[in-house]
């Protein structure tokens, strides 16, 4: 997986691409600090650039979604498309995260 965040009026858009599994915990964990800053009040994940997601980068997207909602910042994805969108649809994701 890579990362591209940048921030803006207190929004931070993070894009990823490329796959993202559990071996890219590390690199997720290290993306949730980033954007935890104090001056972020909202954090949107566009997963376009993502050909691929498994059972723990969904897992990672719903551990995200906990951590910003616990600080009081919003947090959403957007932008899914193929065999990833189908796999967050399957896992039903978009219950449980909003859409920006």
């Amino acid at each position: 997986m890579e990362a591209n965040k940048s921030v803006a009026a207190g929004v931070a858009s993070v894009n990823l691409s490329g796959k993202l599994t559990f071996d890219d915990r590390e690199g997720m964990r290290e993306l949730l600090t980033m954007t935890q800053d104090g001056d972020i009040s909202s954090v949107s994940y566009d997963l376009g650039g993502l050909t691929a997601i498994d059972s723990a980068g969904i897992g990672m997207l719903l551990m995200a979604n906990d951590r910003f909602s616990r600080a009081g910042k919003s947090f959403s994805i957007k932008g899914a498309t193929g065999d990833v969108k189908s796999s967050l649809d399957l896992a039903k994701v978009n219950d449980l995260i909003p859409s920006g």
